[in-house]
């Protein structure tokens, strides 16, 4: 690993205190125990590393993360390691918001009226739609195990209610508890995904049926039931922006949309 102040680093002058918190906690070995798990109290982050040598700033890579595939340009790398460690609070607040100020940047606007009664959790779709689990103002448990270890890693919360809201904020359907989102966005999905042996899988926004018996995809669906073309032995490249946010960070995108957090 080369130094992140090298003058022949391409990231210099982009690096933020986390990105040098990051290359004092990188470890070889981070489990703990054959499940994976952290110890108590320890962040895990990844960090992505250039052919030349040189770190990523870890902005740049969020930033990426959150970028359509086809738009990354070469700026991507398949080397990374991992950095474990106790984080600072007052650093971690600071990472979490310069985060929060990427992706409102990159994400669909955050109108008033969620940010103003934020739900559990919500998402708002190209077009201005909003999903959300539970309704307005309702907290419920978040079923996401693994945001503990790796924060900044959030696939939608599983389990329901699940409502879907206009652009205006009216109500427009709700679903049951130990329901799916995308009952929601994708009418006929039973049908569409449905067979024998099929089992239905979602991952960020594109839902797909698995054929248990042989393991291939039997076929791939944008969240609003847009076919997704497959190409033999290649899984498709996100299409869709799908991040969704706690009832905490809404009001910060909402916030940092505006100009009104950090720079």
């Amino acid at each position: 690993m080369r130094s992140l102040d090298d003058p022949a680093n391409p990231y210099r002058g982009q690096y933020g205190e986390w990105d040098y918190w990051v290359l004092a906690n990188g470890r070889e070995e981070w489990l703990k125990d054959g499940n994976g798990d952290a110890a108590s109290g320890f962040i895990m982050l990844s960090a992505n590393v250039n052919t030349q040598g040189f770190m990523q700033p870890m902005l740049l890579t969020y930033r990426l993360s959150l970028t359509p595939s086809e738009e990354r340009g070469d700026d991507c790398s398949s080397l990374s390691f991992w950095a474990c460690g106790g984080m600072d609070a007052g650093l971690k607040h600071r990472f979490d918001q310069a985060k929060v100020i990427v992706e409102a940047r990159l994400m669909p606007v955050v109108p008033e009226w969620l940010a103003k009664n934020p739900p559990t959790w919500a998402t708002v779709l190209p077009g201005g739609l909003v999903l959300t689990l539970g309704g307005l103002g309702e907290r419920l448990a978040l079923n996401r195990p693994d945001a503990r270890y790796f924060p900044g890693w959030q696939p939608f919360p599983q389990g329901g209610p699940y409502c879907l809201y206009a652009a205006d904020g009216k109500l427009l359907s709700k679903t049951a508890a130990g329901s799916q989102w995308w009952q929601l966005t994708f009418p006929g999905w039973e049908k569409a995904l449905g067979g024998d042996g099929a089992e239905t899988f979602e991952y960020r926004g594109l839902i797909y049926a698995l054929d248990t018996t042989t393991g291939k995809i039997a076929g791939m669906f944008s969240y609003d039931g847009t076919r997704v073309q497959l190409t033999p032995g290649v899984f498709p490249p996100q299409l869709d922006m799908f991040k969704g946010w706690s009832a905490d960070e809404i009001p910060l995108v909402y916030e940092a949309q505006r100009g009104k957090l950090g720079g």
